[in-house]
């Protein structure tokens, strides 16, 4: 039986200084596209005027700033609702390392989700400094339920939960705590959702995760997030691989990253995924063409690979009817 994974053997990044971990974690450093001074912008840009289009094109209006906690950003956004009852629904997290950015820029892969026959679910959360880690995994663990109570009330079978970057550490690190996390800590508003979410979570989309946080601790990245070397490791995902697979022993990943990504997040992203096929997992990695930033933005097309590779996920993740076309 897989238990919790052991701290792993010391990688590259522990012989690197604040500076190369500074530089291996600064997404916007590694663009083709832009100096690392423009990407960011251009990314806000990009994703604001593509999550309008989404917001505007589809057949029924979404459900927006949707409360699933008490907490000020704790919102989310339900697109797709006009679709079958028994649809699949999409959990999308945004990233911004737990600091930066929201869900209403957020909604880029709503169309090809949607023309596939998805419901997607974007998600808002509190940022540091305002509220620590810690506090983020478990408002995002109160919106994956909900998420889950809103699939089983519409007669859905199959949740997958999706993330970029920061936002890949959430889901994961949500689902590896699932059964053992602290009930009185996360309010759900269906209190079963803990049970039931066990049968309708059937898999996970990472793009440009990082699932081990040590290595933020000595760079300005931690300034915000007050972090620990302990604290640091307790809230990684790479811990707990063995209780993400007691809980879903079935569950499918797809762990991706961005050719243009830096070494160091290309290195988590695989690191992961082998450790999560060691516990028995399936766990697909997968490099694409792209940065840390467009290799988002693009899934606002139906003809981009990770497009299609994220709804061929949901074509093996469902155990009725097929994904349309397209």
């Amino acid at each position: 039986m897989a238990s919790a994974s052991p701290e792993p053997q010391k990688e590259d990044w522990t012989n690197m200084d604040k500076k190369e971990l500074e530089e291996q974690y600064s997404p916007s450093r590694w663009s083709k596209r832009y100096a690392a001074d423009e990407v960011i912008g251009a990314h806000v840009r990009e994703a604001a005027l593509r999550s309008k289009a989404a917001r505007a094109d589809l057949p029924r209006p979404p459900r927006l700033d949707v409360p699933y906690g008490s907490a000020p950003r704790a919102k989310l956004d339900v697109y797709g609702e006009d679709l079958p009852g028994d649809s699949p629904v999409m959990v999308y997290v945004h990233g911004g390392y737990w600091q930066e950015l929201t869900k209403d820029l957020s909604a880029y892969p709503v169309k090809p989700l949607h023309r596939a026959g998805i419901v997607a679910v974007i998600v808002g959360y509190d940022l540091a400094p305002q509220v620590g880690v810690e506090a983020i995994v478990e408002e995002v663990r109160a919106a994956v339920g909900w998420a889950c109570a809103l699939a089983k009330g519409r007669g859905s079978e199959c949740v997958v939960l999706s993330g970029w970057s920061a936002g890949a550490h959430l889901v994961t690190q949500v689902l590896s705590t699932w059964q053992t996390a602290k009930s009185e800590e996360t309010a759900f508003s269906d209190p079963d959702v803990t049970s039931y979410a066990l049968d309708l979570v059937k898999g996970v989309v990472t793009i440009s995760g990082v699932f081990d946080l040590r290595p933020l601790v000595g760079t300005y990245v931690n300034d915000p997030l007050r972090l620990t070397e302990s604290s640091a490791w307790t809230l990684s995902p790479l811990r707990v691989v063995g209780d993400l697979s007691k809980a879903w022993p079935r569950l499918r990943l797809l762990v991706t990253a961005g050719q243009h990504d830096s070494p160091e997040f290309k290195r988590q992203s695989l690191h992961y995924s082998q450790v999560c096929g060691d516990n028995g997992l399936q766990a697909e990695y997968v490099e694409v063409e792209a940065d840390h930033f467009n290799i988002v933005e693009e899934l606002s097309k139906e003809e981009f690979p990770l497009t299609q590779k994220v709804i061929a996920l949901f074509r093996k993740c469902r155990q009725k009817d097929e994904i349309k076309e397209v």
